[in-house]
């Protein structure tokens, strides 16, 4: 279910620069709608952690500057873009089991940093999390301005660093505020005094609580790690009828075993096995809702390596809370009334 609230443009570009604010609210109980609903944002998400899926997404635009505040209680994967010339800092108010951003751990009192042109943040379990994304622009402006210092070229690169734990609760505090003026006081959404005011309240929150220098002591580390499951994926999932062997898996990679499942408990908190297995549960979901009655759901399953009903229709239940029926009959129902 989705909720839309007054001063919402259905044309509004990303990130627009000139005094023209907006808020947006949405509820989903799909993790494809959840995804989907975020229409600022290209992302796709995989939901990596059993159970029905229950998310909210916020937004309130101010001028070159977009709040986010995005909640799951199930854990996702969550790959993508946000905007060109944009960039975004986050940061968990609600923590999972582990979260990854990047491949980089993800602390409580830490905030992820980097360009909108690429994301790719993991969360086995739910999560909590509050976020902005600034003009490029803006952003280099408000730097100078204030530090009157060089750009930092760390911005540049998705990165992880630990704050001070204090500004970060007055961040959570600030930015829940400003949301709530949005809803409750609809009428600061026409005033260009009253939106800058609080953007430029925001920004400088933000910018007092990132950190002079992050540690990006195990950047490369990570980015091997990293790049090494991105590549196991795509291997696996090219051969969706007939997935491979951890052993075949491990030849077509170049890696032994023990590296693979280390690797994976890195950068996505689970083993190999469990990882893949899941990624081609969601992809058979997404096929079984697209086809909608036209193809049999044992032969989407089939196409995606689950040869036998049974253990597919156990599977995708525990998984997603549904049969694969209930997940079909959702998706034409939903078309229908659209």
């Amino acid at each position: 279910m989705q909720t839309t609230f007054p001063y919402v443009s259905s044309a509004h570009s990303a990130l627009p620069v000139a005094p023209k604010a907006w808020h947006y609210c949405a509820f989903s109980e799909d993790v494809d709608e959840h995804a989907g609903s975020q229409r600022e944002f290209l992302l796709s998400y995989d939901q990596i952690t059993p159970g029905t899926f229950q998310g909210q997404i916020q937004m309130l635009q101010l001028p070159g500057v977009l709040l986010v505040h995005e909640r799951t209680n199930c854990g996702t994967r969550q790959r993508g873009r946000l905007a060109d010339g944009c960039y975004g800092f986050a940061s968990l108010y609600e923590m999972g089991q582990t979260t990854t951003f990047h491949g980089m751990p993800v602390h409580s009192d830490a905030i992820m940093m980097g360009r909108g042109h690429e994301l790719d943040l993991c969360s086995v379990g739910g999560m909590g999390l509050t976020a902005v994304v600034v003009d490029a622009d803006l952003l280099r402006t408000v730097w100078q301005e204030i530090y009157r210092r060089p750009w930092n070229s760390w911005f540049d690169y998705p990165t992880v660093s630990c704050v001070n734990a204090t500004k970060l609760q007055g961040l959570h505090a600030l930015q829940r505020h400003i949301l709530q003026r949005g809803v409750s006081t609809p009428g600061v959404l026409v005033d260009p005094d009253a939106m800058t005011r609080l953007r430029d309240e925001l920004l400088y929150q933000w910018m007092e609580t990132l950190p002079e220098e992050p540690d990006v002591s195990d950047l490369q580390t990570v980015s091997r790690r990293k790049k090494l499951v991105d590549r196991a994926c795509e291997v696996a999932l090219a051969q969706r009828e007939h997935p491979p062997s951890m052993l075949a898996l491990c030849r077509q990679v170049g890696a032994s075993q023990r590296k693979l499942e280390y690797c994976f408990k890195d950068i996505v908190g689970m083993t190999p096995a469990q990882f893949l297995r899941t990624l081609r549960l969601n992809a058979a979901r997404r096929a079984i809702k697209a086809a909608g009655q036209e193809h049999g759901i044992q032969g989407i399953a089939a196409q995606w390596g689950f040869l036998s009903a049974s253990d597919f229709s156990s599977d995708f239940k525990r998984q997603f809370g549904e049969l694969p029926s209930g997940a079909r009959l959702r998706a034409v129902s939903r078309a229908l009334l659209h």
